[in-house]
């Protein structure tokens, strides 16, 4: 059904992992798929509808895949709710990801949130 998702609020994340943290950054995304799996609900007031790391090269020109690639790594953090009230109550639990991400920052991975967006049109939910 076409807009099923419209109104819906949307947690995205975009990650620069530099090759040398690349491992040991993984090893923080299984911690946070782990966590999400044993924290999230399907249904109620909390309910997460979608949920997933997507993950990749880095290009020189972003929309040309065949242009040269560039060092490390980007990844993209996507969760969906179906309202407010999830995202929040995911961050008041989220706590005790703060070392790992602190950690990681010192690192050299950059962070990019954009929390608490709304779905303004969507294709088959």
């Amino acid at each position: 059904m076409a807009d099923g998702l419209t109104g819906c609020t949307v947690l995205n994340a975009v990650w620069t992992v530099p090759d040398d943290v690349r491992d040991d950054f993984l090893e923080v995304v299984q911690m946070h798929f782990e966590f999400m799996e044993l924290k999230s609900t399907q249904q109620g007031d909390n309910e997460l509808i979608s949920y997933f790391w997507a993950g990749g090269d880095i290009y020189e020109d972003p929309i040309d895949m065949d242009s040269p690639k560039k060092e490390g790594m980007r990844l993209v953090l996507h969760e969906v709710y179906r309202n407010e009230a999830g995202p929040r109550h995911h961050w008041s639990e989220s706590e005790t990801f703060a070392p790992a991400l602190q950690d990681m920052m010192a690192r050299g991975v950059q962070i990019e949130f954009h929390n608490n967006l709304k779905v303004l049109k969507s294709l088959w939910d």
